[in-house]
C-alpha cells in the first residue's frame, strides 16, 4: 500500500513537473509568436512607408514628364503659330509683288498697244 502511495505521489510530482515544463514551453512559444508578430508588423509598416515613398516619387516623375510635355507642346504650338504668321506675311508679299509686276507689265503694254493702234489707223486700209 505504501509503495502504491509513494509511486502515486512520485507520478503526481512528475506530472506536475511536466505540466510546469509544458506551461513554460507554451509561454515561451507565445512570447516568441508575439515577438515575431511584432517584427512582422514593423516590417510591414516599413514596407508600406517605402511603397508609399516609391509611389509618391513615381507620381512626381509622372507629373514632371506631363509638365515637360505640356511645355514642349506649348512651344511647338507657338513656333507653328510664328511659322504660320511668317508664311502669311511671305504669301502676302509675294501676292503684292505679283500684283505690282502684273500692273507694271500692263502699263508697259498699254502705251505700245496705243502706238500700234495709232499706226494701224494712220495707214490706209487695203480693201
Amino acid at each position: 500500500q505504501q509503495i502504491k502511495e509513494a509511486a502515486s505521489d512520485k507520478a503526481e510530482a512528475i506530472k506536475d513537473e511536466a505540466d510546469k515544463h509544458i506551461d513554460a514551453i507554451k509561454k515561451q512559444a507565445a512570447d516568441e509568436a508575439n515577438n515575431l508578430s511584432s517584427q512582422a508588423s514593423s516590417i510591414k509598416a516599413e514596407a508600406d512607408k517605402k511603397a508609399e515613398a516609391i509611389a509618391q516619387q513615381a507620381q512626381a516623375q509622372a507629373d514632371a514628364v506631363k509638365q515637360d510635355a505640356r511645355q514642349k507642346s506649348d512651344q511647338i504650338v507657338q513656333e507653328a503659330g510664328k511659322i504660320k504668321d511668317s508664311a502669311i506675311v511671305d504669301a502676302n508679299n509675294l501676292a503684292n509683288d505679283a500684283a505690282n509686276k502684273t500692273k507694271e507689265i500692263k502699263e508697259s503694254i498699254a502705251p505700245a498697244k496705243t502706238a500700234e493702234e495709232a499706226a494701224d489707223s494712220s495707214q490706209p486700209s487695203s480693201h
